[in-house]
């Protein structure tokens, strides 16, 4: 019943919840993306003083689970007048994903540190290296990151309910779950199954889009090992 999507995006806030969970969603993997990759790429291949316990610094951030920063986050981000805003989904992760880049540091001792010599030798700088060099190497473990790491923003639930109050303002899980408490009693039932089957939607988009560098990192890691 194509007319259900009709009301879809008539009657309902799903055309804002999209925009907005694309705004999250978009630039928080894309720029955290990139920043991950360089993190990886200096704790891997650069001379660092103490880049092994700046690593495990970061992986010990990874034992502390959300839950226990929820009230001190809120707190800290309605006082600077962060509540109702995309900008607490947004600033806190955008500069990388410590799974992501525990990921691809992995990763890149799998490439020679001859390759970075070598261009080192002939003059190039570290910025060069790294998007000449290094990112056509590890080009499938980035997408198959990338993908993950949308895939957790597009779904996540639990910090846009607690910051965004205003229905223009909410991604499309808070809209979703707000029409399954406005439509249940209605028995509305395809209202809420069509929005469901659109929050699908970009996912199987990005996957499909990426789905070679996958199968990629796939055969290549099992190669490898």
């Amino acid at each position: 019943m194509w007319d259900t999507y009709v009301r879809l995006f008539d009657d309902t806030y799903v055309l804002s919840g999209i925009r907005n969970s694309l705004i999250v969603s978009v630039s928080v993997t894309v720029v955290g993306t990139v920043f991950s990759a360089l993190a990886a790429f200096a704790l891997a291949k650069l001379r660092l003083p103490g880049k092994n316990a700046i690593f495990l610094m970061l992986l010990s951030g990874m034992m502390v689970p959300f839950p226990t920063l929820m009230i001190p986050q809120f707190v800290m981000f309605s006082k600077i007048g962060w509540v109702d805003t995309l900008l607490p989904l947004i600033v806190p992760v955008i500069l990388g994903n410590v799974i992501m880049i525990f990921f691809l540091r992995q990763y890149l001792h799998n490439v020679p540190d001859s390759l970075v010599e070598a261009a080192k030798i002939d003059g190039a700088s570290y910025l060069k290296i790294f998007w000449t060099i290094i990112v056509p190497l590890i080009r499938p473990a980035i997408a198959a990151q990338f993908i993950l790491w949308f895939m957790f923003v597009w779904n996540d639930y639990l910090a846009p309910i607690i910051y965004l109050n205003t229905p223009e303002i909410q991604t499309l899980q808070v809209v979703i779950a707000n029409m399954n408490v406005q439509y249940a009693t209605q028995r509305d039932y395809p209202l809420i199954m069509g929005a469901s089957v659109v929050s699908v939607l970009p996912i199987l988009i990005v996957f499909l889009v990426f789905q070679r560098q996958i199968i990629e990192s796939i055969a290549l890691t099992g190669s490898k090992t």
